[in-house]
């Protein structure tokens, strides 16, 4: 899986682009997503993970908290999404499709705030 920051250039700009993936990074990402709805963890440092690709040093560290946050930019290609355990249900069921089939669709993961995140099999959207 690929982690993308784009900061301009197209309409949706900036977002935080995640693509080119199979259904095992799909169920990752949706495992870890689950760790943040359970309580089981507080943070996971998507970019650290063995399947993530890094592109162009962009970090992304998904939190827990106490209430719902737009993606903030809190250092040079260094993002954090935060939700409460609802917000963070709400992204596990939007991962569904990407686990269970060979999705060529996209999904928004978030489109509120400054910087947008974005699921795309493909890249495309």
């Amino acid at each position: 899986m690929n982690l993308e920051y784009l900061a301009e250039g197209l309409r949706d700009c900036p977002l935080i682009r995640l693509y080119d993936f199979n259904q095992a990074e799909a169920r990752s990402l949706k495992n870890l997503v689950k760790s943040l709805v359970t309580g089981e963890r507080d943070s996971v440092h998507l970019h650290d993970e063995a399947w993530v690709e890094s592109v162009a040093g962009c970090r992304l560290s998904l939190r827990r908290g106490t209430r719902d946050q737009a993606v903030r930019e809190i250092a040079h290609l260094n993002f954090e999404y935060t939700l409460t355990s609802s917000g963070w249900s709400n992204v596990d069921g939007l991962l569904d499709p990407f686990c269970n089939s060979h999705a060529a669709g996209f999904q928004w993961l978030t489109h509120e705030g400054v910087v947008s995140i974005l699921i795309s099999q493909d890249g495309r959207w």
